[in-house]
């Protein structure tokens, strides 16, 4: 293992420097000698996909949270910006010992999976949060999980990271069961690379985007 991934691993996040279109195979390729494999590589906002990107600030959240086993790791390449959009990210392992395990309702109203918020998968803690795709199971629960949502936030105000906003070409990797990653609001045009990875030992990732 490099010592580039080693500090991935440990860290939950890494922003991959501007070197040319290479950066994007090398890190995918590095991914993949270390047993995670792409399950899903889509462009949002180039106009010829139903993708488009989230308007307005893109609050803290993971990947996948619809799905049965969200994608472990993901990739964020800037493939056009015209301005905004600066990237954050926090660690949310404090979750995993502070939120029970009261069952959530994570998706839309035509997908859905009803699972807690923190979930063992692959002998590890998945932490699976997005706001605007979190209802609760039942009436009563709803006061739980607003303590959810106040958690994050003083969490994210206490220790957010700002990387700024990412020049054309350039990655961000996120550990997706453990970093929450938020976009600021934007200006113009924005399109973005995206690639989910999983571990070859879990089922892949299926459903919509």
């Amino acid at each position: 293992m490099t010592a580039d991934l080693a500090l991935l691993f440990e860290r939950g996040y890494q922003v991959a420097a501007h070197r040319g279109p290479g950066t994007l195979d090398a890190l995918v390729d590095s991914l993949g000698q270390a047993g995670f494999r792409v399950v899903r590589d889509v462009v949002i906002g180039d106009g010829t996909a139903q993708l488009s990107p989230h308007l307005g600030d893109f609050w803290f959240h993971t990947d996948g949270v619809f799905l049965p086993v969200p994608p472990r790791w993901v990739i964020i390449q800037v493939l056009r910006a015209e301005g905004g959009g600066g990237l954050h990210v926090v660690d949310a392992t404090p979750l995993a010992g502070e939120v029970d395990g009261r069952e959530v309702r994570f998706g839309t109203e035509r997908h859905s999976i009803t699972t807690p918020v923190v979930s063992a998968l692959d002998g590890l803690a998945c932490i699976r949060y997005r706001a605007d795709y979190m209802r609760p199971v039942h009436e009563r629960d709803g006061g739980a999980l607003e303590a959810v949502h106040t958690r994050v936030s003083e969490l994210a105000a206490r220790s957010a990271i700002a990387l700024g906003e990412l020049a054309v070409e350039e990655c961000l990797v996120t550990d997706n069961w453990r970093i929450l990653h938020r976009r600021e609001a934007f200006t113009g045009t924005r399109n973005i690379r995206r690639i989910w990875l999983a571990a070859e030992a879990s089922s892949p990732p299926g459903g919509p985007t």
